[in-house]
């Protein structure tokens, strides 16, 4: 096969979960088939598209990589977005160079199918001619909108709310253009299938690089009682949570563990958690090796109160066998069961009380990070999803190709 890939984010460094999806999925491809990449960033062009291609096993081009719109420009390119009825934040990737270079690699190179990866690339479908395309959405957006206004306040609630309805407008219109649709976990399929039932979606997993899963922590012991809250804490749903664990949960933990202290893992922390001067509690933005971080804690709390998909912060704390207690929206879609795999709270006296009987039982924290691990390694291992994915387009250009045939035929 040769696969065309439209990105929504360039996917080296593999730092962050959709760059991490994005980079096992080119990385699997990419050693039988033949794959081209077309991608926005927010980082950097040349040098990152130059350390993706070493850090293949096999058959990529980068053809380009265009940065994404920021600053005054994004503003102008949002109202003319808003003015045309779709969602504001796909004016993030609206280029028509991007779009020129599209068409010019449709033109001059034959492709059996093209991936669109991100929402804010669903557009680009309308280009792509004769060729197949499966359109990754990773979470259904509309849903992931109207599930954070509802932990929103202020002014930003309505806001996320006319975002949800507009997404969900733009769901229902853009999607069904594909030929293949794929998300990551059946709460997203459900409610995607709600809007749109005339359409099968497909759903794969996440699946976590394999030096997470090989990450030797050279030896070191988790540092004694410390926890670790890691959370992306630009996003209301996630620094809510971790103000209901800073404020109601791990006083308690402290009551019943004097020694433990908290490490909140996560940039662009709202003053809101006034993480200075807490007790036992320490910021870290941004830490240049995320999993030696995880691998110091004794038990890492995940207290998300909204949200979808699946949370590859529970993915790589379990692949690392780390002991984890989240809400029930951090263990969404994943197959985990309370008390074996994880420990799954919803309430912050509850979640006290499953982090301090960890901290005080080493032989606890062994077994269920291990019974973690396992569970990842079984569930979610790179070639086990890659496969998956490999027989999703193989679905999609047979059908395309039997449908192209029976056109020509004269038939149904």
């Amino acid at each position: 096969m040769r696969i065309l890939y439209l990105l929504d984010d360039f996917p080296y460094p593999p730092d962050n979960g959709a760059r991490i999806k994005s980079f096992n999925l080119i990385s699997y491809m990419s050693r039988r088939h033949e794959c081209d990449v077309l991608a926005f960033s927010w980082r950097g062009g040349a040098d990152s598209a130059e350390r993706l291609a070493v850090n293949q096993p096999g058959s990529v081009r980068v053809l380009g990589v265009f940065p994404v719109r920021r600053g005054p420009g994004f503003f102008f390119h949002a109202a003319r977005t808003l003015l045309q009825g779709n969602p504001v934040p796909l004016a993030r990737c609206s280029s028509r160079f991007f779009a020129a270079s599209l068409q010019r690699a449709l033109e001059t190179t034959h492709y059996d199918l093209v991936h669109i990866e991100g929402l804010a690339m669903a557009p680009y479908v309308r280009l792509s001619r004769s060729t197949p395309c499966v359109i990754s959405t990773t979470d259904a957006i509309s849903l992931r909108y109207a599930r954070t206004a509802g932990s929103a306040r202020g002014l930003r609630r309505p806001y996320l709310q006319f975002n949800a309805r507009s997404i969900q407008r733009f769901e229902r219109k853009c999607l069904p253009l594909a030929a293949g649709i794929h998300c990551v976990s059946e709460v997203d399929s459900s409610y995607l299938s709600s809007i749109i039932p005339a359409r099968q979606i497909t759903v794969i997993e996440c699946a976590l690089t394999e030096e997470v899963y090989n990450y030797s922590a050279g030896g070191l012991e988790p540092v004694v009682g410390r926890v670790v809250l890691t959370a992306p804490l630009r996003y209301p749903h996630t620094w809510r949570g971790a103000l209901q664990f800073l404020d109601d949960a791990f006083p308690a933990v402290l009551a019943s563990c004097p020694d433990a202290e908290l490490i909140v893992l996560g940039r662009n922390a709202p003053p809101a958690l006034r993480l200075a001067g807490r007790l036992a509690v320490k910021a870290v933005a941004w830490a240049p090796d995320y999993c030696a971080e995880i691998c110091a804690a004794e038990v890492v709390v995940i207290p998300d109160v909204a949200g979808s998909g699946i949370k590859n912060r529970v993915l790589q704390a379990m692949a690392l066998a780390r002991p984890v207690v989240g809400s029930p929206v951090a263990f969404e879609a994943l197959p985990v069961q309370d008390g074996v795999h994880c420990f799954l709270r919803p309430s912050p006296a509850q979640f006290a009380e499953a982090v301090a009987a960890l901290l005080k039982n080493k032989k606890l924290r062994t077994v269920m990070g291990n019974a973690g691990r396992q569970l990842v390694r079984d569930k979610y291992a790179p070639d086990l999803i890659g496969s998956r994915w490999e027989a999703l387009y193989r679905s999609v250009i047979a059908d395309a190709r039997s449908t192209a045939c029976a056109s020509r035929t004269g038939g149904g």
